[in-house]
């Protein structure tokens, strides 16, 4: 790990916090281990936080803190808002970025893009919005059907065909 950060520059020392979108595994697999290590803050949701406390390790109370679905935070010059999605998680949310004028949306794991969330992320300057999948190529696929229909539901994963579609619609 400590080679992929001299190959961008950085420190783990360096970090401030992490934030928890959900306790989804490939979320949460290394943010025990960091927090431990290197003293960083672990900012989550309640739900959150009771669904992956056995999967991390024990973390320290002082770097263990809680940030509300809707809940708007001042890190120095970064206003940080977050908002909920709809995926198969206790209580998943991404994060809305702020700084001199300019936004940014951060939208990873959602079955779609609700009308909420288009209102909360308009206006962004950019956004990070995972496309996961092509819809053809998953029903084809080596997937069972039960993992195959988890994608696809409105808690799974957003296909590329609706992300162009939120795109063209509410972002574009």
């Amino acid at each position: 790990m400590i080679a992929l950060f001299d190959q961008i520059h950085r420190s783990p020392e360096k970090i401030d916090g992490l934030f928890v979108t959900h306790e989804h595994s490939d979320h949460i697999k290394g943010v025990g281990i960091l927090a431990r290590k290197y003293k960083i803050p672990l900012y989550a949701n309640e739900k959150t936080w009771a669904a992956m406390e056995t999967k991390i390790g024990k973390i320290d109370p002082a770097l263990k803190f809680l940030w509300e679905v809707g809940e708007v935070k001042q890190f120095g010059d970064i206003e940080v808002e977050s908002f909920n999605v709809s995926h198969d998680a206790a209580d998943p949310m991404f994060f809305q970025f702020a700084h001199d004028g300019k936004r940014l949306a951060h939208i990873t794991d959602t079955g779609y893009v609700s009308d909420r969330m288009k209102g909360v992320i308009r206006g962004a300057d950019a956004y990070i919005f995972e496309a996961n999948h092509d819809i053809g190529m998953l029903q084809m696929g080596h997937y069972p059907w039960s993992v195959k229909r988890r994608i696809l539901g409105d808690y799974g994963h957003v296909s590329n065909e609706d992300a162009a579609i939120a795109d063209e619609r509410s972002f574009g």
